[in-house]
Order: structure tokens, then sequence, then C-alpha cells
């Protein structure tokens, strides 16, 4: 067995959302465009990102999510590279995961401990809320963990949106997110179970 980092994410968020954002996050350039008429009689926009494959699995309730970089993306000056160097990345992701120690339950990514999934990870949490435990051979407290409240745009009952003026703040927060830089990754490297990797 490896050494592998949680990100817990609400229930609420679902598998695309996650894909769109981690495909941005990788370096994928999103574009956010008009799709028709929304609740309120303006446009509806919507964040479309590509860069990513979402995979079912022979367990119902998980699926790996395939991260690339794709036609412009944003690190092209890395010679199509992501960050941290690889040509590509995947995880698992299982839908209403219950943590043992908490008993929470969450969706929840469970990628490798190396700084690249760390500081992603990170990222996620900031963007939807949850926390991430950074190193699942160490427990879940002190610096190992890293929470967040959620800071993209909710609907009135504090979930992710589906439409109105809400849902065109959402994907509009999507398209506006930066990539992972270096620093980023250099940030999470001391909490990981491979710094190096």
């Amino acid at each position: 067995m490896g050494v592998d980092c949680y990100i817990h994410l609400p229930l609420d968020v679902d598998v695309d959302d996650i894909a769109h954002v981690m495909s941005i996050l990788v370096g994928n350039k999103p574009i956010l465009e008009p799709i028709g008429n929304g609740r309120d009689g303006d446009d509806a926009l919507a964040c479309h990102v590509k860069g990513f494959r979402i995979e079912h699995t022979h367990t119902p309730h998980m699926t790996m999510i395939n991260l690339e970089l794709v036609g412009d993306a944003v690190n092209t000056h890395t010679g199509g590279l992501m960050v941290d160097g690889a040509e590509h990345h995947y995880c698992h992701f299982f839908w209403c995961h219950r943590d043992e120690q908490t008993g929470e339950i969450t969706n929840c990514l469970y990628p490798r401990s190396n700084p690249f999934w760390c500081a992603l990870g990170k990222r996620l949490v900031q963007f939807f809320g949850g926390k991430v435990h950074f190193s699942d051979c160490e427990e879940a407290k002190g610096k190992n963990v890293y929470r967040s409240k959620r800071h993209c745009p909710t609907d009135r009952r504090g979930l992710t949106p589906h439409d109105g003026k809400k849902w065109n703040e959402y994907q509009k927060a999507m398209s506006e997110l930066k990539p992972l830089t270096k620093e980023d990754l250099d940030e999470v490297s001391k909490l990981t179970g491979y710094p190096e990797v």
C-alpha cells in the first residue's frame, strides 16, 4: 500500500463540476459562453473546458477522473506538461464516502499523497469547501488537515446553484480560476507522503 491523501468535498458538488475545476487547475483553458435563456430571462452561461474524462469503474460508487493538457492550455510554456512535469494524472472519485474516523459522509477524491495532488486538493477545497487529509498514514489533525469554507457562489440554501443568477455567478467563478503554480506545490510539499514526486 502507498501513502494517499483524501480530498473531502460537499455532497452537493457533482463529479462533472469537480472534473471541470480540476481541468482548469491543471492548466486547461475554460470558455464561458451563453447556452440559452435562463429562468430570469437572461442568457444562461456555462463554463466549458476540455482535458478531462470521467470513466466508470467496476465499483458502482466509484469513478476515475483522468486529466491531460489539451489545445491552448495555459501551461504551454512547460512543453505540454503539467506544473509538476507530468503528461497526465488520474484519481478515483467516490460518491458518499464515509470517513471512518468521524462518520462524516462526503464526496471524496483519493489520489496519491504528493505535492501535485495535495495542492490540487487544497485549491478544490478552497473553491467548493471541505477538507484535505494530506497523508493517510498520519492522523487527520493539526497541519495534516486543511479545511476551508466554500468560496464558490451558492444558492439560497448554501448549495451549488442549478439555475438563475447564482448559476451564472457559479459558472463565471469557475471560469476565473487560475492554474496551479510551482509555489502551490512547494507550499504543501513538506506535508505529503511523497514530497519529491
